[in-house]
């Protein structure tokens, strides 16, 4: 019987790794959700501070925009370390887990983290939070080792392309939303020029935002797109090919999906929460068809 994915990867440092990066995602989420608010803060207080014409909100309005001007470099090098530790902590999961059912060497993956930086990027862990995280991938028990490991590296950008293109659905759906409210504000309280002026301003740094995630998530959306012909390309390399270009091609396509990882749009934990459960439900039926469809 062949080693199975679906169950290796609930060995307790495995799901530790998981729980790490999700710790490391999260921080870096933190700090971009936290530079957004310095944003709409300051935008905020710039239009009540020259509307209202008050000196002591202008003058907080300026310290805003220096602040924001100061720290935004530095929280963004802090945003790209923290995605970049969690991408290598992932990375670490799935070359143990797949080389594991491959049978080949991890050297063979490439760079990883140490086990001491892994030890290091576990020691703080809560096993209770287990639960959240058993049963990463879905079940291809019953398919080979080198198409067990295809199928899950395929889930893996399945999930995220399918992800990124609802959070910029919801973008837009925000946005309207947004305008609406704003529409309906301005001609409840006697529009004139002025006031039509201010909600203006308060609009477009929501836009500015809401514009920004739609780029990142689009941007995102088309790499997974590339890497999906890429998953195509190596999925027919499955009839007539040799063990050794399969591995070495799923290696290749496991570098891939680490880069992209690094350089993802990060997705806010509740609207991935919001729709993990619809996501995994349906990449356990496509484990299901695919599982019959190799039986023919």
């Amino acid at each position: 019987m062949n080693k199975s994915i679906f169950k290796q990867q609930n060995d307790e440092l495995l799901l530790k790794c998981l729980l790490a990066q999700r710790g490391e995602y999260s921080l870096a989420k933190k700090a971009a959700a936290f530079k957004s608010l310095v944003t709409f803060l300051f935008a905020i207080i710039s239009v009540l501070s020259s509307w209202l014409n008050i000196d002591w909100l202008t003058a907080v309005s300026f310290l805003l925009a220096v602040l924001l001007l100061i720290t935004s470099k530095y929280i963004d090098l802090f945003i790209n370390k923290h995605k970049k530790h969690a991408a290598a902590v992932q990375q670490y999961f799935d070359v143990i887990l797949y080389s594991g059912i491959l049978g080949n060497n991890i050297s063979e993956w490439g760079h990883l983290l140490t086990r001491s930086n892994i030890a290091d990027a576990v020691s703080e862990v809560d096993k209770s939070a287990f639960d959240e995280i058993v049963n990463w991938y879905s079940d291809y028990s019953s398919l080979s080792a080198e198409q067990q490991v295809f199928h899950c590296q395929r889930e893996n950008v399945r999930w995220d392309k399918i992800l990124r293109h609802e959070y910029k659905i919801f973008q837009i759906i925000f946005l309207i939303a947004i305008s609406i409210v704003l529409l309906i504000v301005f001609l409840l309280i006697n529009p004139t020029l002025i006031k039509f002026i201010c909600v203006i301003s308060w609009f477009v740094p929501i836009a500015d935002y809401c514009f920004t995630n739609y780029i990142n998530a689009n941007g995102d959306i088309k790499r997974l797109s590339e890497l999906e012909k890429s998953c195509e390309v190596v999925e027919r390399k499955f009839i007539g090919s040799n063990l050794e270009k399969l591995n070495v091609e799923l290696v290749s396509l496991q570098h891939k999906i680490q880069e992209s990882r690094e350089n993802s749009f990060l997705i806010p934990d509740w609207f991935y929460k919001y729709r993990q459960f619809t996501h995994q439900k349906k990449e356990d039926q496509i484990a299901n068809e695919v599982q019959k469809m190799s039986k023919i």
